[in-house]
């Protein structure tokens, strides 16, 4: 089991070192980015200000939290672990939001949503109306809602919720239920 953790260990102790080594080189490079863009007094101030901000949170934590407790250590693991499962799970959304580097593929338009183009066959009629033939990538006829036959549409509702005529597509009282029923512990029954 060591032997497992012993290169996750060594990852850690790594980048523990790197941001040690280059806290400082950071801050210089932010600095100088800063200076560049908004001027030496600008940047200045600006890292007073966020120096001065910085001893304010720090005094105030270590005023209102006990850093000898020995619980310490372990909500403040706790708490950084929350802190970092909230940020990845931020940049996730965001990252699914702007389509990243094209991950979720292309969307339709809300254009295309709303008027799909069909793929139908062309026929070809002669004068006297008889079709003479086909062409098409995808053979589909276009049909109407009355022309489906009753047992197809029993069918398809068959295969949704029982609340299908009641909501838009989206049964926000089942999704309600599901999460409650999760975060209850779900169903432990017999």
């Amino acid at each position: 089991m060591a032997s497992f953790w012993e290169p996750l260990r060594t990852i850690r102790t790594a980048i523990r070192l790197f941001w040690q080594r280059t806290g400082r080189g950071v801050n210089r490079f932010v600095y100088r980015i800063g200076a560049a863009t908004l001027g030496t007094d600008r940047a200045d101030s600006l890292l007073i200000r966020s120096t001065e901000i910085r001893q304010t949170v720090w005094g105030f934590f270590h005023d209102q939290i006990d850093t000898q407790a020995t619980f310490f250590p372990v909500i403040r693991r706790l708490w950084r672990i929350s802190m970092g499962l909230l940020l990845g799970a931020g940049l996730y959304v965001l990252a699914l939001e702007t389509n990243f580097l094209w991950l979720t593929g292309s969307m339709p338009s809300l254009e295309d949503l709303q008027n799909p183009k069909l793929n139908q066959s062309s026929e070809i009629y002669s004068l006297d109306g008889v079709m003479i033939g086909k062409f098409y990538a995808e053979n589909r006829t276009p049909i109407t809602y009355e022309n489906i036959p009753k047992h197809l549409i029993n069918a398809l509702i068959a295969t949704e919720d029982a609340r299908f005529y009641q909501h838009s597509g989206i049964d926000t009282r089942a999704i309600g239920g599901v999460m409650f029923s999760a975060l209850r512990g779900g169903d432990r029954g017999g």
